[in-house]
């Protein structure tokens, strides 16, 4: 089996794609990568996914693993970062059992793109074994990120524009809202006023939730359409 060339993250990570092959068994030896150079990998795919939002990606090494965070203000919603950046999480924690387990993935030297591979079987689900896929240029690959977590901040005009509907949907909410600004210049809601007003009753804290998904939902539109960053 002829090795496939690194066409896309040569200057990345020293070429991570480079395929070790085993011809005397005909099996692909497992790339390991750090930590480091699993964030930098992220870095680069938050960049071509996200274009125009400022990611911090810092990496964490402890006793036991190691994880990745990252953090940004405005953009998209967390759930679609997320939904980005998990597909390099190494583990994965199973909390009805207390169970931390470990994954393993394929990685495509062409495109990049990756699979998981192996993920053992957790509580109330099967596991999973999939073969390799299809195509040239696949190779097994194991992340040194055990977790990755995804922190979303958002600026005040988007928490104002956020207020500003959620009052037209609510008016009995009105000047009930507190906005407070951090030193880093993101800022954050109190909205502890209105819920004693209504005794946290369960409208209440429905009206609360839909104040929070708001704010990003303004951040995600204002990103969508250009306007603030």
């Amino acid at each position: 089996m002829q090795e496939k060339p690194c066409t896309i993250y040569s200057n990345v990570i020293n070429c991570i794609v480079m395929i070790n092959v085993n011809k005397k068994e005909n099996k692909m030896e497992t790339k390991y990568l750090s930590v480091v150079d699993t964030a930098k990998l992220i870095r680069k795919g938050l960049k071509a996914n996200f274009p125009g939002v400022k990611f911090s990606v810092k990496s964490d090494k402890y006793a036991g693993g190691a994880s990745i965070r990252v953090r940004y203000t405005n953009g998209p919603r967390t759930v679609d970062v997320e939904a980005y950046v998990k597909q390099y999480e190494g583990a994965g924690f199973d909390g009805m059992t207390d169970y931390k387990y470990y994954k393993s993935h394929y990685m495509n030297a062409n495109t990049g793109e990756i699979c998981l591979a192996k993920c053992p079987e957790t509580y109330g689900s099967e596991g999973v074994d999939n073969g390799i896929p299809e195509g040239q240029g696949w190779f097994p690959i194991s992340f040194g990120a055990d977790y990755i977590f995804v922190e979303q901040d958002v600026t005040e005009e988007i928490i104002e524009e956020a207020i500003e509907i959620s009052e037209k949907q609510y008016p009995e909410i009105k000047n009930l809202i507190e906005i407070h600004k951090t030193y880093q210049g993101d800022a954050y809601i109190e909205t502890n006023a209105f819920l004693e007003k209504f005794n946290h009753s369960h409208e209440a804290r429905m009206i609360n939730n839909q104040v929070y998904k708001n704010i990003k939902l303004v951040a995600q539109a204002n990103y969508i359409m250009g306007g603030v960053k």
